[in-house]
């Protein structure tokens, strides 16, 4: 015989801590530059969060556990990182998915053309890599510290190291890779990597136990 559900007796029983890793929250990531996609996070108070990309207009969606942020290339590329440092690069359209490994952060560039991310070896050093939107390897600088990406995403500024010498570059991201050296063979830590506001200059310090030096780089007259 069924009985209807308000005529049954809820069991209640008391919350533990133990039911708080099951509780999550529901938070906005991105939205694609033309809407079709969205991608949204499930948190939770254990970490074991799950970073979701919707379509907007078909019922496709695919799933990332351990995600921490994505990244849309125009409306057919989504990037996410996981928290084993697992770099998935996926084609929304097709459903092909790459994995990188070892990956410490990442970016795209503004135009959506390139993936750049800095990537660890077993050595303990670590390379810069810049990749098309399909994963295929375009340029790799080995021996990278760091970098930052202007606001346009169209260039960023990096750093490498090997033995006592620091050198810095800057990568420019239009429709060709190109490279600029801006300092060789710095003797001292190279920190603080900035960029203004429009992006027209990037700066950086040095510092050793006797002085610290602030250095600015021109872009348009590629002047330090």
């Amino acid at each position: 015989v069924a009985c209807p559900v308000l005529g049954q007796d809820l069991i209640k029983r008391q919350l533990t801590k133990d039911d708080y890793n099951l509780w999550c929250r529901l938070e906005t990531d991105k939205i694609s530059e033309n809407g079709k996609w969205v991608s949204y996070a499930l948190r939770y108070e254990s970490h074991l969060d799950t970073l979701f990309v919707k379509s907007t207009y078909t019922n496709a969606k695919y799933e990332f556990a351990g995600a921490l942020n994505g990244q849309f290339a125009s409306e057919d590329i989504f990037a996410c990182l996981d928290l084993k440092e697992n770099l998935h690069l996926v084609n929304l359209i097709s459903g092909n998915s790459i994995l990188i490994k070892r990956v410490k952060k990442f970016d795209i560039s503004g135009n959506g053309r390139f993936l750049i991310s800095l990537e660890s070896n077993d050595d303990s050093t670590m390379n810069l890599a810049i990749r098309g939107k399909n994963g295929k390897l375009v340029k790799r600088i080995e021996n990278a510290t760091q970098y930052t990406i202007n606001n346009s995403g169209n260039a960023l500024l990096y750093t490498t190291a090997q033995s006592d010498n620091q050198n810095a570059g800057i990568v420019n991201l239009k429709k060709t890779i190109s490279i600029r050296e801006v300092i060789l063979n710095i003797h001292s830590d190279i920190k603080s990597l900035t960029w203004s506001e429009d992006g027209s200059t990037a700066a950086f310090y040095t510092e050793d136990s006797s002085s610290t030096h602030l250095y600015y780089y021109q872009i348009a007259s590629q002047s330090l």
